[in-house]
Formats: structure tokens, sequence, C-alpha cells
């Protein structure tokens, strides 16, 4: 089975353990909740989820996406970005314009 582009919705900021849990994803952060972007199998799927579980994390949504949609864990809406200390990746945070 090919992969799909999956938005996976955390409660809370992502941490050093969040970060390095999921190393190769697109780490998004609007404030409230954390953002997972990453195009996946589902065998992979199956394993991110029990990541989430297995770091006590609070899922709030799941969504597979078009394989159009850019790779910002934004909604393809615009967003700033800034480094993440936790990790040294770029988190996305939502314009609120």
């Amino acid at each position: 089975m090919h992969p799909h582009r999956y938005r996976i919705c955390i409660g809370g900021g992502p941490s050093t353990a969040i970060c390095e849990a999921f190393e190769g994803f697109t780490i998004g952060f609007d404030g409230a909740y954390t953002t997972l972007v990453a195009d996946l199998d589902q065998a992979t799927l199956h394993g991110a989820l029990l990541r989430i579980q297995a770091l006590d994390l609070d899922l709030i949504e799941l969504t597979r996406r078009s394989q159009d949609a850019a790779l910002t864990g934004d909604g393809g809406r615009g967003a700033r970005i800034v480094t993440a200390p936790c990790c040294h990746q770029h988190w996305h945070l939502s314009d609120t314009r």
C-alpha cells in the first residue's frame, strides 16, 4: 500500500521527547496544539499512533490529507516559521490575520 499524507494533532506544545519520537515529521505549533505531518504507509501510521499512546499524549485529530497539500502542517494557509529549540526543526505557527 502506498503512503498518504497525514496530519496528526496532539494537545500541548512540542517537547524534546516529541521531537525525538517524531523525527522526520514536519512539526508545527499553533500556540495550543502540536501538529505532526508526514507521508506514511499504514504500518508507519500505526507506529506513530503507538508512540503517541506510549508518550501519553492527547490525540486531538488525525486527518488524511490530499497528496497536493503543502507539507507545512498549517493546511496551506501560510505561516510564520520559527526554530524549535527542542529539536532544531521548524515550528510552523499559523498566521492570526
